[in-house]
């Protein structure tokens, strides 16, 4: 099982060099902080304590950098398991809506599914996942501080 870990994130990592940035994470669950300044896409990889790999990606839908309102599309997912996005609008540091939030299960399904603004700093994507008779909460919480967008 560690061969296949360390594969996995081996090979997530040479695809991340050639296409785009990212943060490894093994071992431990370290939020993934996009940034608002750079911009673009941004994509995060780790290992969680099931020891299944969790990819995170945060795309700017709008790129014209004279706008202060952005919009971003968050998507979070465990492999060969479940995918969670949703669009998350910001203006000012603050959080002004959130939309579009899709739980797709890639095995297994999903209910009891909500997207929510917490607060303008915060929103929260919830769902409860059910695979082979045993069920587990999903949270992806988003939340902004100092020009970072930080995916839990």
């Amino acid at each position: 099982m560690k061969i296949k870990k360390i594969s996995l994130v081996a090979i997530f990592f040479c695809a991340s060099i050639l296409f785009g940035s990212t943060y490894v994470s093994a071992n431990e669950a370290i939020d993934s902080q996009y940034d608002i300044e750079q911009g673009g896409t941004q994509t995060f990889y780790e290992i969680d304590e099931q020891d299944d790999l969790v990819v995170t990606e945060v795309s700017e839908d709008i790129s014209n950098a004279r706008m202060s309102d952005r919009s971003y599309t968050v998507k979070k997912s465990k492999l060969l398991k479940w995918e969670v996005s949703f669009k998350v609008a910001v203006k000012n540091n603050k959080i002004t809506s959130v939309n579009s939030s899709q739980f797709k299960a890639i095995t297994g399904s999903f209910s009891s599914t909500s997207c929510f603004k917490n607060s303008s700093t915060k929103e929260t994507a919830t769902g409860k996942y059910k695979l082979v008779g045993f069920t587990s909460n999903v949270n992806v919480i988003a939340t902004i501080s100092n020009k970072k967008l930080t995916i839990q």
